[in-house]
């Protein structure tokens, strides 16, 4: 059995370093999701690897201590794949991670046994996880400093619309002051017209008449073209302003979603929390929140995978935010952690709920390899209080999960 698991184990770091010489070639930066979605296209792969997890002894690498010199050809090819990984990542200079990288680089620079370079491609896996968090983070950031800026946009378009409209009624008291002058006029024309034996003084009055009627046609006549053109700006505005406010909309939506699961962020769990407990010092207490964690969830990232531990938290984050109401919020509270608002439950029907959460998350089906992955849920509830602070709802429902864990999982418990 040991012959064939060297065989097969060579079979797969040739595919590996095929994939590497590719990438190389093509350019394209290494991280662990571009190695990964290259290894899922060649389809000798998943066969490979399926024959290694049949043939691997379960002592692990122990199992190959007396052949160690037969196994040091594919220790080293496989120092310098990962050496190239690791030299061709390009993280920012100067900071904690190309710290991280030259410490790697300089290990694999040396040759190592085969437990050392198991030990050091974990290092790898867990400086480019430990990144791509850190991109995440800062992303987050940028978009939430995106929705403030455009927040001041849409005040300062609104504050020039204001003034817009001041300048137009001003134009609208010029019209009003025009017509009393014109009609001032014409009571002036008709007492002239009244006396007799002034000819030549009733010609020259009515040609200065005339002249004023014609001065005020042409500045009305102006001040309807200025009009014609601010409605026109108006309109303008009116659909930059409405497109504007789509933009901030979605703008805020992407502020306050999880980018993983589409949930609820822990921002807009805290902003949804502060405006119901606000509602409940007005009308009375209403409502309630759950705390829910999934178990054993290092174990499964340790085991599967973070890549199918990310579809375990998109698959639980959908199958909460279907089984609820519209008015009920589903937040990604932190890691592997949910909360739920609900804003029209007391304590009974919080608990009902969440238990029925508990059970749909437990009827979800995660496969690996054909192996099926066990997977339940935790959950902590608590009802909103007159004087509630937000940070009190949430640890007196973080506490009553904690109270579920410590009394064996996949199970819900009162705070």
């Amino acid at each position: 059995m040991t012959a064939q698991y060297q065989k097969k184990l060579g079979e797969l770091a040739k595919e590996v370093i095929s994939v590497l010489v590719a990438l190389s070639k093509q350019g394209v930066p290494l991280t662990a999701e571009t190695l990964a979605k290259s290894m899922e296209e060649r389809p000798g792969v998943d066969r490979v690897l399926y024959q290694v997890s049949k043939l691997r002894p379960m002592n692990g690498w122990e199992a190959f201590e007396g052949s160690a010199k037969e196994l040091e050809p594919w220790v080293e090819r496989l120092r310098q794949a990962l050496e190239r990984v690791v030299n061709h990542l390009q993280l920012p200079e100067n900071s904690v991670f190309s710290m991280r990288v030259h410490k790697l680089g300089r290990k694999l620079a040396q040759s190592m046994t085969l437990h050392e370079l198991d030990r050091v491609e974990n290092q790898v896996q867990e400086l480019l996880r430990d990144f791509r968090d850190e991109i995440s983070k800062e992303q987050q950031k940028l978009t939430e400093l995106l929705y403030e800026v455009a927040l001041d946009l849409v005040e300062t378009e609104r504050e020039y619309i204001s003034n817009l409209v001041r300048e137009n009624e001003h134009l609208e008291g010029g019209k009003f002051f025009a017509e009393e002058v014109d009609r001032n006029v014409t009571d002036i024309e008709a007492s002239i017209w009244q006396e007799d034996g002034f000819g030549k003084l009733r010609e020259l009055v009515r040609d200065r008449i005339r002249s004023v009627r014609q001065a005020i046609m042409d500045r009305r006549m102006k001040e309807e073209e200025l009009a014609r053109e601010f409605q026109e700006k108006m309109s303008v505005l009116r659909g930059q302003m409405e497109v504007s406010n789509k933009e901030l909309i979605d703008i805020q939506r992407k502020a306050e979603e999880d980018p993983l699961t589409g949930l609820l962020n822990r921002r807009a769990l805290n902003r949804r929390l502060k405006t119901l407990l606000d509602e409940v010092e007005r009308t009375g207490p209403n409502g309630a929140c759950i705390m829910m964690d999934i178990d054993w969830f290092k174990k499964v990232n340790d085991r599967y995978g973070h890549l199918n531990g990310d579809k375990v938290l998109t698959a639980i984050g959908a199958c909460l935010k279907s089984n609820l109401k519209p008015k009920d919020a589903a937040c990604r509270y932190g890691g592997e952690e949910f909360s739920i608002l609900l804003p029209e439950a007391n304590l009974e029907e919080a608990f009902r709920i969440a238990d029925h959460l508990r059970e749909k998350v437990k009827k979800l089906e995660f496969v690996y390899k054909g192996e099926k992955i066990p997977v339940t849920i935790s959950g902590g509830i608590t009802d909103f209080r007159k004087g509630d602070t937000a940070e009190e709802v949430l640890q007196r429902a973080d506490k009553a999960l904690y109270e579920a864990k410590r009394e064996g999982r996949d199970q819900i418990r009162v705070g």
